[in-house]
């Protein structure tokens, strides 16, 4: 037993020792490289053979104990693919006894994972040119992985993520238990790309250094650790799909809905002690953005991340990230710094302490909001100081102007403290304030507001606006900017919230008024109540350009329902303007009233007042397929200048009545079919007027038709004897969009240089047009008569069918004096030409010149043909010419002439058969033959090519005794210039080089009769060969060489390429004259300069002086000569610079002007002058023939001028100086003033009115704008006399004083404002039979300025003196009586007032005192006309009287005239006068012959008046003694303005019937004194002493009683 037993173990050592040995060889045979080859292999080959995987190795090594070598390792499975060129490994053997697994490294070498296929949910490619794990050790027994270092180098991962179509099986695994420790990893240029469809467009990040330390996961209890994680100089990626992209691509990549994991999972618990990130970048963009200026939320890049978070720690719902410091710069400048922390767990999210700062910003808050589904705390506290220049930053560019009108240095506050939970929330304060500027302030209670329907509370606004300039970027477009204006107002609010309806009051207080809004809005129902109250409100102070102002009105809304085609819904609204301003208008009681119901509606609006007097109403349903509406209106007056709907004045009127039936447009759908809109309108216009300026419509009965509907659109209008009618088979929108066709087509056209006849007419509308008119009563016929426009008959007719095709004709119309009989035009459409045919026609004694005129021809894509042909009454052809012109290949224009024997001018000329004129636009080549000639004059066109140089060309240009009078005779309203023209140019152009010489004469040319002189240009043009172009031209005037130019055009080589040397000498300024207006002024002189001009031809600038010698411009009206100074004015860089430039006047005192006249830019010169005068002598001179003023004036003179041709600023103040005595001639009577319209289109003028030549030589004109402050003030002793006619014996002589403020803006919107005070003066006319009448201004007289200049108002008091026989108790007497002539009122309605004294008799003076006023007019009348008294109580011997008194009155006013005319320096007037005289029952006829002289010495300040009477029924020495010298003063002027003077005098007159006639003799001192109110009366008193302002006479009585 023993011994078997021993046998046993025996051989079950030897068997142990066996197995070992075997093991042993096995294990030395595995580590030889055949063996591992052929296992390799055997293996490989198995593994492939087996299933859907394949494995690749290239070379496999192991070595003891357990190292590993593999070269090109390939592994393929079905979505898979892993790859390595080299992987090497070290394992410890032994512990693998113990299932433990040490791994002292691994490493591979450009690894490539590759998972799924581009149409898989999942698609990678990978590759790592370096992986390496050093010091891992694996327990499978307590599943523990512990690793020293993990590296991974220059790796790239591309990720796409496909939503899976497939569901996925449920994954009821348990989660492993493993736990690891990773003591060090580092990622180094690791650069990963993914994409995610619909989330993530493309999500790239490239990490070039990121560090981890000391990280720990458990799987078993959730649980990852990490001490420190750095990222280094990060670049991330972040872009999204547009939303459209996104929708797009998931409804073609539907993912299949996935089943929820059954697995419990515990929550992962997070620790981080230290996270970094350094130098990072990042871009968060939609795909397809492109950056823009600024902050773009749609491209966010940020640079220089640095990110520092300490003890991050997350488990589930509770997280605490402390936010050490943030800072990053993004892409627009924003650079903030954020700290803070922010921390959230199952109950709610906190965010304490956080702090963001840049240079001009500080926003701090503590926020908490709680995750509770009902009754959630919610709290914030928010202070916040934001700068400007953040916002601008961040603001998008569309807010660039309102972050550009925020105060600079005055940040944004915002305050706010708020709490309370979701369903009961307290606004403690709610602020924002820019200090200085704004304040707004919110606070209240809501509950519930997370549901609007349930929502409940009350909100309070207060507010104040100070200066709120920079809110309107905000609310309003540029244009509108400058229209509006936000004064200071307060704000006070308050609102309810009530389960869905919402009552509330608004109220903003100005400095003038205020305005209430009261709202209600009941959410459920759809209700609505609004009551807005302006009380005296101030709208000017916020619209100050509308016109408006002070409006009190009210706004009311009221009704149910928002869908107003609805018949459910109700409204009634309702605007009463109770008062308002409109333009300086006072507006009252414009009412508008609408409602609705029921399906129907009703409008109506009223006003009755004087700018705006209307009376509208409308009314119609508003449900249905089919709106039908009837209207009318009475619009009794619109002042459209007040209104401000014209700049110039306008009122309108017009009473119409009418019908609408209108069907709008339904799309098409599966039930009803699709309908086209559909409207059916017909109005009657009772009456119409229109008024604007000189153009008036004046028209009743007019009526209007529209309809259209699917296929037709009719318009027609009746009006009298006008008719006229537009037809289209077409729809109104199909009728539009051909419109739209067609302008597209001519535009389309005109950029390619042609015409395409047939394609215009495609694109038009198939239309018929027919318009008839004729006579006077039509609507045109009004319009034309205000533009002094008439016609006979007018027939216009045209269609677009297959052709178009247009006929007009018009008779007998006219234009002022000129008449054109009858005018006709054709077009005619001939498949791609438009054919067309214009004549004139005209009887004898109408247009003679122009009896007969026709022009014809052709127009097609690239041609136009015309033909002219013109004659006289007498049948003389006046011109016969034609043209055909051709554009070749887009760029070679072609002319040819026809036809070849043409009449000009009433003369025969003949012309080359082969005539042409070619210029190729894009070569810049010019080739003609045109010789046109007669027997006296040539004109001869040719070129010369060298064929050695088919790019060079010789152009000449040879013109003889051409008479300019001959080929302006084409022209019918041409200037009056005569002259004979030569030329003779000779030039060689190989483009760009130009050489060639030439003169070109203008011989006795004159304008208007008035010779301007001979004239010679001398030219030479030289290229050099380095492609310099140098000029040589000389102005030859009169024989005598007056300007000359010299210099380079183009030399590249010189500082100016362009340099002329320009020189003026001795230029006659007198060739000006004939084109002056006649009767203006006459220029004798010469002006010199010298300039150095460069730049370039179009753009030149000028360097040198201009200077005038022995300069005189003799204003002809004023028949005063003024020299200019002959101080060079300097011209630098385009700038003429004037320094106390001198004009003097008569007196050698000078006009001075300082300042610049800018023209650089020739087309629009600037000027910016300031001119001065001092006692400056204007009018110096006796009365001329030709003179329309003489006299002496003297000015003072302060102006500013700047602005350029389109915009002038004139600033001016003129004073009229004492001692001016000026006397001004108006034309006869019998010129009378011709309105014009300055509206024409076309004005046909007489061309030796230079003025209108100007003006009709532009159709279309600009004009300039001018703002004008002006300042007139006429100086006290001061003298203005206007002689009514050549004779001056009808004149107003005024003496005046006062000051008149006339401003003009640039809208041409005028105001003069002021007074002129009439201290003295006279007016005097004669009327034929009936004699010369004199009326004298009394003192208090004036005129008032309010506003428009012509209709200032009246207070005028004159009278005159009339000598009377009055006879009563048997005795006659001549009485001096005084008829008094008061206006009052506005010029344009003035109230004139006779009425009638007489000072120096008491008995007629109680008679008129008796008398009603216009009893006393009526005396006044007869006074005047027949210079007879009849009262009652006194008897007048009228026979013989009323005959001979006029003929006396005609006689005096003769002798006055011949006197006026004859004596010179003395003032002298005669009056003849007969009257009957009864004494003791005697009746005799007595004559009375008087005259007053007058005599200003020593300059006006010395005056002598000497005054008497002859009479026939006195004897020789009671006329001697008494009669002959009755009146004689001396006047004494103390100082120069008048308002001071001595006065002595000697007065005899009639007193009363008691004291019969008395003679006064006295002394008095004489001072006047404007007074603006009766307190300076005082002040003048304590002054000067108290004295009357009335002269103060010392009667001497010396009692003759008769």
């Amino acid at each position: 037993m023993k011994k078997a037993l021993h046998i046993a173990l025996k051989s079950l050592k030897w068997l142990a020792i066996g197995v070992a040995g075997l093991i042993a060889l096995v294990v030395l045979l595995f580590y030889l490289p055949p063996v591992q080859d052929f296992a390799i292999h055997t293996a490989l080959k198995s593994i492939n053979a087996s299933g859907d995987m394949r494995i690749g190795v290239k070379f496999a090594r192991i070595s003891f104990p357990l190292k590993i070598k593999v070269d090109s390792l390939v592994m393929d499975t079905p979505g898979m693919h892993i790859a390595t060129d080299r992987l090497r490994g070290d394992i410890a053997f032994w512990p693998l006894l113990g299932l433990n697994v040490d791994v002292r490294e691994i490493s591979m070498r450009n690894a490539t994972v590759n998972l799924g296929t581009p149409d898989s949910a999942l698609y990678m490619r990978s590759r790592l040119q370096l992986a390496q794990l050093k010091g891992a050790s694996i327990s499978l027994r307590k599943s523990w992985i512990s690793i020293d270092s993990i590296i991974g180098r220059s790796g790239k991962i591309d990720l796409v993520m496909m939503p899976d179509s497939v569901a996925k099986p449920k994954e009821e695994s348990a989660p492993a238990e493993w736990e690891i420790a990773l003591h060090h990893a580092a990622l180094q240029q690791i650069d990963y790309s993914m994409r995610m469809m619909p989330t993530i467009d493309s999500l790239a990040c490239i990490i070039p250094d990121a560090r981890l330390t000391e990280g720990y996961i458990s799987l078993k209890n959730s649980k990852l650790r990490v001490e420190s994680l750095e990222i280094n100089k990060a670049d991330a990626t972040y872009i999204v799909p547009t939303p459209e992209a996104a929708e797009a691509f998931a409804k073609t990549h539907p993912a299949a809905p996935q089943p929820a994991d059954t697995v419990a999972s515990a929550p992962w618990e997070i620790h981080a002690n230290r996270l970094r990130l350094n130098n990072s970048r990042a871009l968060y963009a939609t795909a397809g953005a492109a950056p823009t200026a600024g902050f773009d939320p749609a491209y966010i890049e940020v640079t220089g991340i640095k990110l520092e978070v300490d003890s991050f720690y997350n488990r589930g719902m509770e997280i605490r990230v402390p936010v050490k410091q943030l800072a990053a710069r993004e892409r627009c400048g924003f650079n903030p710094t954020l700290s803070g922390l922010f921390a959230m767990d199952s109950t709610a999210m906190h965010a304490t302490g956080f702090v963001l700062t840049t240079p001009e910003t500080r926003i701090g808050l503590d926020a908490m909001m709680g995750l509770q589904p009902k009754d959630a705390p919610v709290s914030l506290n928010l202070d916040a100081m934001i700068g400007r220049g953040d916002i601008a930053m961040l603001a998008p560019p569309s807010a660039a102007q309102i972050v550009k009108a925020l105060p600079p240095y005055t940040p944004l506050d915002i305050d706010a403290e708020i709490n309370g939970t979701m369903s009961d929330l307290h606004i403690r304060r709610l602020s924002a304030e820019i200090k200085r500027h704004i304040a707004v302030n919110l606070q209240g209670d809501i509950a519930d507001f997370s549901s609007f329907d349930q929502a409940r509370g009350n909100l309070q606004l207060t507010g104040n606006i100070s200066a709120g300039a920079f809110i309107k970027p905000a609310l309003l477009d540029a244009k509108m900017q400058r229209q509006v204006s936000i004064p200071p107002l307060s704000l006070q609010g308050d609102v309810d919230l009530n389960r869905g309806v919402i009552d509330g009051e608004l109220c903003a207080v100005t400095h003038q008024g205020d305005v209430a809004l009261t709202a209600m809005w009941n959410g459920r129902r759809q209700a609505y109540d609004v009551d807005l109250d302006m009380r005296t409100f101030p709208i000017q102070s916020i619209l100050p350009l509308s016109g408006l102002a002070d409006i009190d009105a009210t706004v009311s809304a009221t009704g149910t329902g928002l869908d107003f085609f609805s018949p459910k819904t109700e409204a009634q609204a309702k605007i009463d303007l109770r008062s308002a301003v409109y333009n300086h208008q006072h507006l009252t009681d414009i009412t508008l009233d609408a409602d609705m119901a029921g399906g129907h509606a009703s409008v109506k609006a009223n006003s009755a007042n004087r700018a705006a007097n209307f009376s509208l109403d409308a009314n119609g349903n508003l449900d249905g397929d089919t709106l039908r509406w009837q209207f009318n209106g009475d619009v009794r007056r619109l002042d459209l200048h007040v209104l401000a709907l014209t700049d110039s004045a306008a009122d309108a009127s017009i009473r119409f009545s009418g019908r609408a039936d209108y069907s709008p447009a339904i799309a098409a759908t599966r039930r009803r079919h699709g309908r086209p809109m559909a409207v059916d309108a017909d109005v009657d216009i009772a009456s119409l007027y229109f008024r604007m300026g000189s153009e008036t419509v004046n028209a009743d009965s007019l009526i209007l038709d529209f309809i259209t509907h699917s296929g037709r659109t009719d318009a027609a209008l009746r009006n009298h004897a006008l008719t006229a009618s537009f037809r289209s088979p077409v729809s109104l929108d199909t009728l539009l969009q051909h419109f739209t066709w067609t302008s597209q087509a001519l535009n389309r056209d005109l950029a390619r240089r042609r015409l395409a006849i047939d394609t215009i007419q495609k694109a038009m509308p198939p239309f018929t047009l027919d318009l008839a008119a004729s006579g006077p009563d039509n609507l045109l016929s009004s319009y034309l008569a205000g533009l002094d426009m008439s016609f006979n008959k007018l027939s216009l007719k045209a269609s677009n069918d297959t052709v178009f095709n247009l006929a007009a004709s018009l008779d007998e119309f006219r234009k002022g004096t000129m008449q054109l009989d009858s005018i006709t035009a054709d077009l005619h459409q001939h498949g791609s030409y438009l054919l067309y045919a214009l004549q004139l026609n005209n009887r004898p004694g109408t247009f003679d010149q122009f009896a007969h005129v026709d022009a014809s021809g052709y127009i097609n894509a690239s041609r136009l043909s015309i033909v002219a042909h013109q004659e006289n009454i007498q049948g003389e052809t006046g011109y016969s010419l034609g043209a055909v012109a051709s554009l070749r290949d887009s760029t070679l224009f072609h002319i040819q002439f026809v036809p070849f024997h043409p009449i000009i001018g009433y003369k025969d000329w003949e012309l080359n058969p082969d005539n042409f004129i070619d210029f190729d636009l894009a070569k810049r080549h010019l080739d003609a033959k045109l010789y046109l000639h007669n027997s006296v004059s040539s004109l001869h066109l040719f070129t010369n090519h060298d064929h050695s140089d088919s790019s060079a060309d010789d152009i000449n240009l040879q013109i003889k005794d051409v008479k300019l009078s001959d080929w302006l005779a084409i022209n019918p309203f041409a200037p009056p210039v005569t002259g004979d023209l030569s030329a003779d140019l000779k030039f060689r152009w190989a483009s760009p080089d130009l050489n060639g010489s030439g003169t070109v004469a203008l011989t006795d040319f004159n304008y208007g009769r008035q010779k301007v002189g001979d004239f010679e240009l001398q030219l030479d043009v030289a290229t050099n060969a380095s492609g310099t172009m140098r000029a040589t031209t000389a102005l030859m005037v009169n024989g005598q060489k007056a300007i000359t130019a010299s210099g380079n055009l183009n030399d590249s080589t010189a500082v100016n390429p362009f340099m002329l040397d320009f020189k003026m000498f001795h230029f006659p300024l007198s060739v000006v004259n004939p084109f002056l207006p006649t009767g203006t002024a006459k220029l004798t002189g010469w002006l010199n300069g010298t300039m150095d001009v460069v730049g370039s031809m179009t753009d030149p600038q000028f360097n040198g002086y201009l200077q005038f010698d022995s300069t005189t411009v003799n204003v002809t009206m004023l028949g005063t000569p003024f020299r200019f100074s002959d101080t060079k004015i300097p011209v630098d860089s385009s700038i003429a610079s004037f320094s106390d430039f001198q004009i003097l006047g008569v007196n050698e005192n000078p006009l001075k002007i300082n300042g610049q006249v800018n023209f650089r830019s020739l087309s629009d010169p600037s000027l910016k002058l300031n001119m001065t005068a001092r006692d400056m002598q204007v009018v110096g001179s006796k009365k001329q023939p030709r003179a329309q003023a003489y006299g002496k004036a003297f000015i003072d003179l302060d102006a500013d001028i700047k602005g350029n041709l389109r915009f002038l600023s004139v600033d001016a103040a003129l004073n009229l100086l004492p001692g001016s005595n000026v006397t001004y001639i108006m034309a006869d009577a019998t010129q009378a003033l011709q309105s014009r319209s300055n509206q024409d289109m076309v004005r046909f003028v007489n061309f030796a009115d230079t003025a209108a030549v100007a003006q009709t030589d532009t159709i279309v004109t600009s004009g300039m704008m001018m703002d004008i402050d002006a300042r007139l003030k006429v100086s006290p002793n001061t003298t203005v006399t206007v002689e009514l006619d050549p004779s001056g014996n009808s004149r107003v002589q005024l003496q005046a004083n006062g000051t008149l403020n006339y401003t003009q803006d640039f809208m041409s919107d005028s105001h003069c404002t002021g007074r002129m005070d009439l201290s003295g003066g006279y007016v005097r006319y004669a009327v034929p039979l009936i004699g010369e009448k004199s009326f004298t201004f009394r003192q208090g007289s004036y005129v008032e300025f309010t506003g428009d200049m012509l209709d200032p108002q009246l207070h005028v008091n004159a009278y005159d003196d009339i000598r009377a026989n009055v006879s009563g108790d048997g005795n006659s007497r001549v009485v001096n009586f005084d008829v008094l002539l008061k206006v009052t009122g506005s010029l344009n309605q003035m109230e004139v007032v006779f009425d009638l004294e007489c000072p120096d008799d008491i008995t007629v003076a109680n008679e008129l005192k008796a008398m009603t006023p216009e009893q006393r007019a009526n005396q006044a009348m007869n006074l005047l006309l027949y210079g007879s008294y009849n009262a009652a109580g006194t008897q007048t011997i009228t026979s013989g009287n009323v005959g001979t008194n006029a003929l006396y009155n005609f006689l005096q006013s003769q002798i006055n005239s011949w006197a006026a005319q004859t004596i010179k320096g003395v003032d002298l007037s005669f009056g003849i006068n007969q009257y009957d005289k009864t004494v003791d029952g005697a009746n005799t006829s007595t004559m009375s012959y008087s005259y007053r002289v007058s005599k200003s010495l020593f300059d006006d300040r010395f005056k002598i008046i000497v005054g008497g009477n002859y009479a026939t029924d006195a004897n020789a020495d009671e006329n001697f003694s008494q009669n002959l010298i009755a009146d004689i003063s001396f006047e004494y002027m103390l100082n120069k303005s008048g308002s001071m003077y001595v006065r002595i005098f000697r007065h005899t007159g009639y007193e009363s019937i008691l004291e019969g006639e008395i003679t006064q003799t006295g002394v008095g001192f004489v001072y006047r004194k404007k007074l603006s109110r009766i307190g300076d009366m005082f002040r003048f008193m304590r002054k000067l002493r108290p004295r009357p302002k009335e002269p103060i006479a010392l009667p001497v009585p010396e009692k003759d009683m008769p």
